[in-house]
């Protein structure tokens, strides 16, 4: 390391041309470990102008981590790399539809409302095993509801004296099949009325059975695909069937990227990388 670098007469450098002759060489760098690349950043220390802005990549996996926000961080957007939120405190609805495997989806969005909304109570449905506690926290929001929806009368609920209520059902068809008709109906009825009571419901399910709800003409599954944000993973648009959008018939037919989402808010459609457990 010592000898100066012209008499340097058995080492081979990057960019050197060979002329003839053979060898057998050992990598001692690469890269910027090179001494082209010593060159480079010997210029980069002394360049005080300009620089190029760097060029966004998305990572391997999306965390929670990598964006910090009040709002429900989803993903970033794939092309310009800016992270993407939705804020349930304005939209108060989320539906998500998946055809692949969104397990790490569902727990990194869950695990965002529960720390950033801090709701003053939670129901949440995530198996048959949840069904009756399930069932117990949607009549016991019944007269709460009732008290906020008198009261509101008067003008929007202040969050500071009635703060939001998160509501979660991972698995609408397998919720639907294990509670009553009853618990059911009041789930429409905090969709008709939770927009200016503090109440945000979040729902997912595969999209054919998101699908099968709304074709059999259930108003739950119908209010949320036509009224609420709604977070499309994996497949193409067109996989998920039921939800509208005004992208042409090849942009919503292109298949997307591993672990690739399209949002869908008011109307807008982004594709993102989506964030992940």
């Amino acid at each position: 390391e010592d000898t100066p670098l012209a008499e340097r007469h058995n080492m081979v450098l990057a960019s050197t041309v060979i002329t003839r002759g053979r060898a057998v060489c050992v990598v001692t760098g690469t890269g910027m470990d090179t001494e082209l690349g010593k060159v480079a950043a010997l210029m980069n220390q002394k360049w005080t102008g300009a620089r190029p802005a760097p060029i966004p990549v998305l990572p391997d996996v999306v965390r929670s981590a990598d964006h910090a926000t009040g709002d429900i961080f989803l993903g970033f957007e794939r092309e310009s790399v800016a992270p993407v939120t939705l804020d349930l405190r304005r939209r108060q609805f989320l539906i998500i539809s998946a055809v692949e495997p969104a397990a790490g989806v569902t727990a990194a969005l869950y695990r965002q409302m529960t720390e950033k909304l801090r709701p003053v109570r939670t129901v949440a449905y995530r198996g048959e095993q949840d069904a009756a506690q399930f069932e117990q926290g949607i009549t016991d929001l019944m007269p709460v509801l009732q008290d906020r929806k008198n009261r509101a009368a008067g003008g929007r609920l202040d969050e500071a004296e009635d703060p939001y209520i998160l509501v979660f059902v991972d698995g609408l068809l397998d919720c639907f099949h294990q509670v009553s008709d009853e618990t059911v109906r009041r789930l429409v009825s905090i969709v008709a009325l939770g927009a200016g009571l503090n109440v945000i419901l979040a729902a997912a399910d595969i999209a054919h059975n998101i699908g099968t709800l709304y074709h059999g003409g259930d108003m739950l599954a119908m209010k949320l695909v036509t009224q609420a944000a709604a977070l499309l993973y994996g497949g193409s648009v067109q996989s998920h069937g039921v939800f509208q959008t005004e992208l042409t018939y090849s942009e919503s037919g292109a298949q997307m990227g591993r672990q690739e989402s399209a949002f869908l808010d008011g109307g807008s459609v982004v594709f993102i990388k989506t964030v992940q457990e």
